[in-house]
């Protein structure tokens, strides 16, 4: 194990005390920006490993307020041209919606970011067909 400064040494012999990993507990963020629901890649694993077929492609998002700061009209546009373009590079992109490089470039690095563009060297990619909501009450 690497531990150059020997504190995970030090906190198992229990001369540090509340050391994240070892004695004091995870406790997650109580309002991430990004939230990848694992439930359905487990079960797309195991029915992997049984030899079945396996598609699986989702992005889950903390809360609503979330979601629509990330899918706003602007982005939503960009997706729906990926969908149906082929663009070799974000300023082609621009270009063809007339929009400014800049913004359109900081639109695909957040949409990007959120597992919604896919890059293929400067070629830009959405592999999502329907990008459905489900606000649970």
């Amino acid at each position: 194990m690497r531990d150059p400064k020997g504190h995970y040494r030090k906190a198992v012999s229990g001369e540090i005390l509340s050391f994240t990993g070892v004695s004091a507990p995870h406790e997650p963020p109580l309002a991430p920006d990004l939230l990848i629901d694992t439930g359905g890649l487990t079960d797309a694993w195991h029915r992997a490993e049984r030899g079945e077929a396996v598609k699986e492609d989702h992005v889950t998002f903390a809360s609503w307020d979330v979601f629509a700061r990330v899918m706003t009209g602007k982005r939503v546009e960009l997706l729906r041209y990926l969908h149906h373009h082929d663009v070799v590079s974000v300023a082609a992109l621009a270009r063809e919606l007339k929009r400014d490089y800049k913004r359109a470039h900081a639109d695909i690095e957040i949409l990007a970011t959120a597992g919604l563009v896919r890059r293929d060297g400067a070629d830009l990619h959405t592999d999502y067909d329907v990008i459905e909501s489900r606000i649970a009450l």
